[in-house]
């Protein structure tokens, strides 16, 4: 009976599997087959001549000094429950070299019999031996993705191995669940099924997983893409450079596997990843380099700020598949990055204000200035398996202040972690590690910031630590206007807000004189004429102050932020280093300065500071008025008045506004709530009361644009 029973299951099986094979028709089959050569020639995309001589090198030093008989490797331990350096993985990226150095006519082991051999036993030994990992990612997403490589490599190539084998690494790429993931993990997930599904020609599942693949290009209020189309995982937590990388990596990677077939990437979903590769991910990058406050935790990893983005291979020459229209702004882009043209080179200006990222971008020709903040409604940058481990005030109005773009590459074993550019922090002895993992959720709710998408300002209400300040920021062409009023700390440590932390390029000069020492002491009591200038960028200090800067050599060890790295990973350099000291336990202090970035040392001195004017700077209220531009940005922290010459701004609630000129007969108001609770705002322009009403539900905290005629 249970012979028979068997029988009959596999009958049924049998017809199962055949009637789902001939249900699918012809063209679907060529288009199954066209998906699986674009994925191959897209893990092959790096394999030219060059990159054959390097493989035969790899591939020959593995079989030579790490490959044992069994086709395991002499490196790597199999056994070890470690969270943070899981090696085991390397087997599997060993055999996909193993099978690129064989399939390639351009390399030495092309169709070499003991390397196919050499294959075969190191397959069999992951299969039989089958390492698991304490770390969920590297068992659900890492290994069943190479797996499918190896078996998609192996399947075109028309190479055979052992059915057993097959079938069963098929099966040990089933332990994630697409459904389950949210962000760039279900996309992640997805893929590995569409790989399973080319591999066995499943339609049905290859329906499923390209739905879920799409599924995570639509706004969300969870993790992923925003309506402000910032992206956030782990959490509301700021990941542009980092979660946001894979998710459009993966996203136009699978679009240009399918484009042009029956599971190509809906016309909607294709415009809304455009925009966030074209509007916001390529808006954080100067040259190249990623602005520091978007990578999360992979600040802390080597070489993750520079994005060689080719249109060659690779994330960009996807982007130009799906999307052949914009290939001249890719190819600008590409000429920037292998500096064939300036940084500046096909550069337009923008201001961004990111109401759900907590999150401000200033774009001109001439430089990248971002603020990274945080509220209630968002998370700080993260600490996680070992990475990031000094980080907890990095977004904390965090700025980021970019010409060349790599003002901040690689320094980051070497900064002071309670002297971020930009932030308002104790000034500790020695830096403090993050306590927790994965985000620390904000403390404030007055976050956020107006913009026309050519100018705004945005504020950040900071209490963290024992440290409150109110911190606002102001853009216009030329300057940025950073302002601090209210700041308050019982704490023993003094207090300090960082004006830049970055490489020395040029030595420093001030309005006193050339800084000859690495560590000066700058006491600007005067309410003009007091700046600092260093490799290309003026600072300026309208309201004087007690400023330190450092020209130091430092020498540290990437172990000291990320402890995958050996204490031998060592790096060194000379830093610029410059803050305002607010003392200890500080009550109503303030600070102002001004960045210009793109100015010569010799232009500091007759530089027209003056058209910049700081209309108010306490804890109520912060303003500033550009008078050659004419444009007028506060901060309301509480209902209130501001009188300029013949003007007269009120607020019956606090709120962001800006006023410019529309025209000779009105005015432009720009208006944003940062509690993003209101519903509407009455604002007062010179007696002319006007009620604004507020975006609310997902909208809430963006900008709303009036027209306001001066002649009514």
């Amino acid at each position: 009976m249970k012979t028979y029973s068997l029988i009959l299951f596999c009958c049924l099986l049998s017809i199962s599997v055949f009637a789902q094979q001939s249900s699918i028709s012809q063209k679907q089959k060529d288009n199954l087959a066209l998906i699986e050569r674009r994925i191959v020639a897209d893990l092959r995309s790096t394999t030219n001549q060059v990159a054959a001589k390097n493989i035969d090198t790899k591939v020959g030093k593995l079989q030579s000094e790490k490959l044992r008989a069994d086709g395991s490797f002499k490196n790597i331990d199999y056994d070890t429950k470690v969270l943070i350096k899981w090696n085991a993985v390397e087997h599997l990226a060993n055999i996909e070299s193993f099978i690129i150095a064989y399939t390639n006519p351009l390399c030495k082991k092309y169709d070499d019999k003991i390397l196919y051999d050499n294959i075969i036993a190191s397959l069999d030994y992951w299969n039989k031996k089958d390492p698991i990992s304490p770390n969920w990612y590297s068992n659900e997403i890492a290994c069943p993705r190479v797996i499918g490589q190896i078996l998609l490599l192996l399947q075109n190539a028309n190479i055979s191995i052992p059915a057993s084998i097959k079938n069963s690494l098929i099966e040990k790429m089933q332990r994630g669940n697409m459904y389950k993931k949210t962000g760039a993990n279900k996309i992640d997930e997805a893929l590995i099924c569409i790989y399973r599904a080319v591999l066995t020609r499943n339609k049905p599942l290859l329906d499923s997983a390209v739905e879920q693949c799409f599924e995570p290009v639509s706004f969300t209020n969870e993790e992923g893409l925003q309506y402000d189309y910032t992206f956030l995982q782990h959490g509301p937590q700021l990941q542009i450079a980092a979660y946001g990388v894979v998710f459009i990596d993966d996203e136009f990677k699978i679009a240009a596997f399918l484009r042009d077939t029956q599971w190509a990437i809906p016309a909607d979903k294709k415009k809304m990843i455009v925009h966030y590769f074209n509007q916001v991910f390529l808006n954080t990058l100067r040259a190249g380099y990623s602005d520091f406050s978007t990578t999360g935790r992979g600040v802390s990893r080597k070489g993750n700020l520079f994005k060689k983005l080719s249109n060659k291979s690779g994330l960009l020459h996807n982007v130009e598949l799906v999307n052949p229209k914009d290939k001249e702004l890719y190819l600008q882009l590409v000429e920037r990055i292998d500096n064939k043209k300036p940084a500046s080179y096909g550069i337009k200006p923008t201001h961004q204000q990111f109401w759900k990222g907590d999150y401000t971008i200033q774009v001109r020709p001439g430089y990248l200035f971002t603020v990274r903040s945080n509220s209630i409604r968002t998370k700080r940058t993260e600490t996680g398996n070992g990475e990031n481990v000094l980080g907890r005030t990095m977004g904390d109005g965090a700025t980021d202040i970019q010409r060349s773009g790599d003002e901040y590459y690689q320094i980051f074993p070497l900064w002071e972690y309670d002297k971020i550019p930009g932030v308002t922090s104790r000034d500790y002895n020695k830096d403090i590690p993050t306590t927790t993992s994965w985000g620390q959720p904000g403390s404030t709710q007055f976050v956020g910031g107006v913009s026309d998408s050519l100018y705004g300002a945005n504020v950040y209400q900071h209490n963290f630590d024992g440290v409150k300040a109110n911190k606002s920021y102001f853009y216009f062409d030329n300057e940025i206007v950073c302002l601090g009023a209210g700041i308050y700390s019982d704490a023993e440590q003094p207090i300090t807000t960082t004006i830049n932390q970055c490489w020395l390029r040029t030595k420093a000069f001030s309005s006193k004189n050339g800084l000859e020492n690495t560590d000066d002491h700058l006491d600007f009591n005067a309410k003009k004429d007091n700046w600092l200038w260093q490799d290309s960028i003026g600072y300026f200090f309208p309201e004087g102050g007690n400023i330190s800067v450092t020209q130091d050599f430092e020498k540290n060890d990437w172990q000291r932020i990320n402890k995958k790295y050996k204490k031998a990973d060592t790096t060194s350099g000379y830093i610029f280093k410059a803050w305002f000291n607010h003392g200890k336990k500080p009550q109503n202090e303030h600070y102002a300065y001004i960045v210009v970035p793109g100015v010569d040392e010799n232009e500091m001195k007759d530089y027209p500071i003056s058209d910049i004017d700081i209309l108010a700077n306490n804890d109520h209220l912060q303003a500033v008025y550009d008078t050659k531009l004419k444009i007028l940005q506060a901060v309301f922290y509480e209902k209130g008045e501001l009188i300029y010459g013949k003007n007269k701004i009120t607020v019956n609630k606090a709120c962001v506004l800006m006023l410019k000129p529309s025209d000779t007969n009105s005015l432009s108001l720009s208006v944003a709530d940062p509690t993003q609770l209101l519903k509407n705002v009455e604002i007062g322009v010179n007696g002319k009361k006007v009620n604004c009403q507020l975006p609310t539900g997902n909208y809430a905290g963006s900008t709303v644009e009036l027209n306001i005629n001066k002649n009514e």
